[in-house]
């Protein structure tokens, strides 16, 4: 079995439909739990998140990583991960990180600087043999362009631009998040 981690979003309400983790992470347990061991662990303070404390925890969470395995962070999920790789771990080595609905730190409105990506950082993802890049249109949390911030920073990123599934992917068709992670 491979290993799949999923590191939730922040915000006080991890389980609200609209806007936190929980019913993607359920959802992805649901279709992936024959072929993966999944782990998701609850970060500190997700109501008022620090990046040292994510990236402590991600550094504790992430020791053994195997090479095979596969990284999905939702929202704050995904910005920490890739934070997490670029500033404490560039070695680490993984079939690919999936980041859905993900701010870019340092964008307007989105400018507090302890999680800004340190410049080059994409230069420090080439243990990630893929990364996938997910948004919807309707995000009413972190608006559609972040992604497009992103992939101008990582062009080698695959996009995947989606309607109707709001910022925590709790409805519309959930099934691509699915697809593209098996396809790692």
């Amino acid at each position: 079995m491979r290993e799949l981690v999923f590191i939730h979003g922040a915000g006080g309400a991890i389980d609200d439909p609209e806007f936190g983790s929980e019913q993607l992470i359920a959802f992805v347990k649901r279709e992936l739990a024959q072929d993966y061991r999944i782990r998701t662990p609850l970060m500190p303070s997700p109501e008022e998140p620090h990046a040292i404390a994510w990236l402590d925890a991600l550094d504790f969470e992430l020791v053994d990583f195997p090479d095979d395995g596969v990284l999905v962070g939702h929202s704050m999920g995904g910005a920490m991960i890739l934070k997490f790789i670029a500033e404490r771990r560039p070695s680490l080595t993984a079939a690919g990180l999936v980041m859905i609905a993900c701010p870019f730190w340092g964008k307007p409105n989105w400018e507090v600087e302890e999680f800004y990506l340190p410049d080059g950082f994409a230069d420090r993802l080439s243990g990630l043999k893929r990364i996938l890049l997910y948004h919807s249109r309707d995000d009413a949390i972190v608006p559609f362009a972040h992604m497009a911030v992103y992939h101008k920073h990582i062009p080698r990123a695959q996009v995947h631009e989606v309607d109707g599934a709001g910022h925590a992917f709790a409805r519309g068709n959930r099934r691509i998040v699915v697809s593209g992670i098996r396809s790692l």
